[in-house]
């Protein structure tokens, strides 16, 4: 069984291109995380309509160790290169045939002849046929050597819950569930501590709500405009962060640290300069005063979908 390190990089942000996404900057970008040390790359063919797949590869080729490469499989339609898949195109496919197409084109743009880690991709609806279909093909590319562990992404707590009850999960990849202003997964985060299941935590800044200047005029939440109670928990949590002369993109960097049951913590940089950035927000100390404080902003939260 492969063990995860503590930090990994994520190339959905990467993947859509812009000035700053190049495809030159963009491997530049990954190849310096490696040199920095980094050695877990998390990809999708969701992200970018392969693009992200596409330009991982031709990082790794640059990479001369080794490496813990992650892909995803599940959704399908059609998705421009380099750009983002329209919501009315979003489907998921988690047949047999779907998933072995899916692989193999994941390990042809990845120029890799196997993956370490295959994620059911926001596994919701049918989980009976998931468990039929899908799970029965990854076992079967596990066994071929194509596959070295099965797990699960989600951003849905109840997602999770079922996961973990239903299939052999090695990885469970949460995203923005465990973060600063939202502790939902926390019973996810203990069940992952308590069955030995890797847990990765994802989306630390809640898609941007705790990477804004002034999180009270605003930012996204979730991938959408922030409702007012998360961006006033925000801006009281960036409030005690000034107090204590820490910004508050270090308090939400750290903070998936903290938990045991947390395995790897996912930054998403779009550019080199972002991921230095976040390198060295995880240098300063958080004090434990200021811990106790940001704990008092949240208070318990039931799980929600």
């Amino acid at each position: 069984m492969i063990r995860l390190p503590d930090l990994g990089v994520g190339c959905a942000a990467l993947s859509i291109v812009s000035p700053e996404t190049g495809d030159e900057a963009a491997v530049d970008l990954l190849v310096h995380a490696y040199d920095c040390g980094v050695r877990c790359f998390d990809v999708a063919p969701l992200y970018g309509g392969g693009r992200g797949e596409v330009l991982l590869g031709r990082a790794l080729a640059r990479m001369p160790g080794p490496v813990i490469v992650s892909t995803k499989v599940g959704y399908t339609g059609a998705i421009p290169y380099g750009g983002r898949q329209a919501p009315q195109d979003r489907r998921k496919d988690f047949s047999a045939a779907s998933i072995e197409r899916s692989i193999g084109e994941s390990l042809q743009r990845l120029n890799r002849d196997a993956v370490d880690v295959v994620f059911l991709h926001d596994p919701d609806g049918d989980l009976d046929a998931i468990t039929r279909q899908a799970l029965p093909t990854l076992e079967r590319l596990r066994a071929q050597g194509l596959v070295r562990a099965l797990g699960v992404g989600t951003t849905r707590v109840n997602a999770a819950h079922a996961a973990l009850d239903r299939w052999p999960v090695d990885v469970l990849l949460l995203a923005g569930r465990w973060t600063l202003i939202d502790r939902s997964g926390g019973d996810i985060v203990e069940r992952c501590r308590v069955m030995g299941v890797q847990l990765v935590a994802g989306g630390v800044f809640n898609s941007g709500l705790l990477a804004a200047d002034r999180p009270a005029q605003g930012g996204n939440f979730d991938y959408a405009p922030a409702p007012a109670s998360m961006m006033e928990r925000a801006d009281r949590a960036q409030n005690l962060c000034m107090a204590a002369g820490l910004p508050l993109k270090a308090a939400a960097v750290q903070f998936t640290r903290r938990h045991p049951g947390v395995t790897t913590t996912l930054l998403g940089p779009r550019t080199r300069a972002e991921f230095d950035e976040l390198v060295a927000l995880l240098a300063p100390a958080v004090p434990p005063a200021l811990w106790a404080q940001l704990d008092l902003l949240v208070k318990p939260q039931a799980s929600s979908s």
